[in-house]
């Protein structure tokens, strides 16, 4: 039975060391990118609880969603407002919370039935999903021109 040789021993340690090198950098350029999502996350969380305190929007604003958008570089919000004496106005918006430029905006009422813009009959779930939508879109997109708010 014939023992490795000396080269043979230092050439199999040199690989694994190599193997393990490149596992480790491997995993660590793979973490640097999740580090900078999770960083920009907690940011934009931060952004948007301070943009919903000190909202120009009469009424209480309502954080629903937070995100960061790379194409943008820059944080989004969907936010739900609730105005009058009684949260009779609700109003949908996404927002970039560093610019605060609204990227869609609508609303609709709950006292009136008779209204156009009354929020039963599932004007409100219309108007969510408009905005989900467009929070989704911004949140893809990279930033164009400002156009007209919705």
């Amino acid at each position: 039975m014939d023992f490795p040789s000396k080269t043979e021993i230092v050439l199999v340690g040199a690989g694994a060391l190599l193997g393990a090198g490149l596992v480790q950098t491997i995993h660590s350029l793979h973490a640097r990118p999740q580090k900078t999502n999770f960083e920009a996350r907690l940011c934009c969380k931060n952004l948007a609880a301070a943009y919903a305190k000190n909202s120009r929007d009469n009424g209480e604003t309502v954080i629903e969603r937070i995100d960061f958008s790379p194409g943008r570089s820059s944080c989004l919000a969907s936010t739900l407002t609730l105005a009058g004496k009684r949260h009779e106005v609700e109003k949908f918006s996404v927002v970039d919370v560093v610019s605060e430029e609204r990227i869609f905006e609508a609303s609709c009422n709950s006292a009136d039935p008779k209204s156009k813009v009354f929020c039963g009959n599932g004007m409100d779930a219309t108007i969510r999903k408009q905005r989900d939508a467009a929070f989704q879109n911004a949140l893809e997109s990279e930033k164009i021109a400002a156009g007209p708010v919705r």
